[in-house]
Formats: structure tokens, sequence, C-alpha cells
């Protein structure tokens, strides 16, 4: 199993920018869950050695096929964040929330993106996780929001200019994750196939709305 995941990490680290955050999911997964218990060390060394010559190739390529263009510096990014601390967090809660909202509604978004984390947050408190994995793809998207949008939304000034992301699928997926994470909470079977139907459908009007922005 480790051996499939590893494949799939590698896949997942130069498919996009954020797939290198497949790691230290992982990571957390080989360390917390009682599933590995009995061959965590051995697994643990063969995934951290993997990352590392994951992580070499990553630079590597990213410094032979840099795109020209002008980077930020520290001393420009540390003024930033002294004028506007609150940016990053807002722009990726912004981020997490941006679902279907245009982007004159980046409080809305906002106020999504915390009730989502909200929810996730209870539905981990009640350690009644009966889909574990779900948790572990939303802790990669909250990962993807702070990499992609903190640096953006620090730069753009505000978190409007994460409501035009093309990352609006990982939002999609957080906010019904965190539907279904909190519906496991709820003892009912009938309000959790409410839920589940419910979010399917949302799920599928969403995508389909989408189709009429294409150009």
């Amino acid at each position: 199993a480790i051996g499939y995941g590893i494949i799939f990490a590698l896949l997942a680290s130069f498919s996009q920018g954020n797939g290198m955050l497949v790691w230290p999911v992982g990571l957390l997964i080989l360390a917390s869950e009682p599933v590995w218990c009995s061959k965590r060390k051995p697994a643990l060394w063969l995934w951290c050695c993997s990352a590392i010559i994951a992580t070499l190739l990553y630079v590597w390529a990213k410094l032979l096929f840099k795109q020209p263009g002008p980077t930020p510096t520290l001393p420009y990014l540390s003024g930033l964040l002294q004028q506007t601390p609150w940016v990053p967090l807002t722009a990726s809660l912004a981020f997490l929330g941006s679902t279907g909202f245009a982007k004159t509604s980046a409080t809305l978004a906002i106020m999504a993106g915390t009730l989502s984390c909200g929810l996730i947050f209870i539905a981990h408190r009640h350690n009644r996780l009966l889909q574990p994995t779900l948790f572990y793809v939303a802790v990669f998207i909250v990962l993807s929001a702070i990499t992609a949008s903190g640096l953006r939304g620090l730069i753009g000034g505000n978190a409007d200019v994460m409501m035009e992301s093309r990352y609006k699928m990982y939002s999609l997926a957080f906010v019904f994750i965190a539907c279904l994470l909190f519906s496991d909470t709820v003892r009912k079977l009938s309000f959790q196939r409410m839920a589940l139907v419910t979010t399917l459908l949302s799920a599928t009007a969403l995508h389909l709305d989408a189709y009429r922005e294409i150009p």
C-alpha cells in the first residue's frame, strides 16, 4: 500500500503546484492512523525519504523551467504583511468558500469558508468520522488555500483576488466535504441520506452552472 501511495504522490507532485502538499498530509496519515501501528516506522522512513527526493526534483525542475518575470522580495512582502496582516487569512477563507460566489461576494465567501472550517472541526471533535479519507482531503485543501491564497491575497491587497481563481474545484470540494462530515455527527440515517442527496445535487448544479462562464 505504501508503494502505491508513493507512486501516486510523485505523480501528484508534478501535476499541479500544490501537488507537493500530499507529502505532509501523507505523513500525518502515517503518523496518526491506527492501521499503520505495526509498520509505522519503516513506512515513515520510506515516505520521508521519498518526500525529500520529490522535493529535490521539484526544486530542480522549478529552476530549470523557471518562467521569466518579477519575483517579490522578502522585504517587500514583509512590508505588506505589516500593513495588512489579516489579508492572508481572509484570502485563504475566501479561497475555501468561494464556490459559486461572484467576485463582488468576497464577504460571503469568507463566511462560507469559516463556516465550512467550523463544521469540519465539530465533526473531528465528535471523533465519529465514518470517512477519514474525506477529512484528510479537507486538510490537503486547507494547505492548498494557505499556500495559493496567502501570498496572492497579500500582494493583491484584499481577498477579492481569490474570487476568480482557477482552483474553484477545491472550494467546491471543501464546502461539500464539510457538509458530509458534519452529517456523520447526526445519528439519524434519514438525515444523512438527505444530506448526501442534497450535496450531490448541489455539486452537480454548480458544476453545470460553471460551464456558462467558459468562453
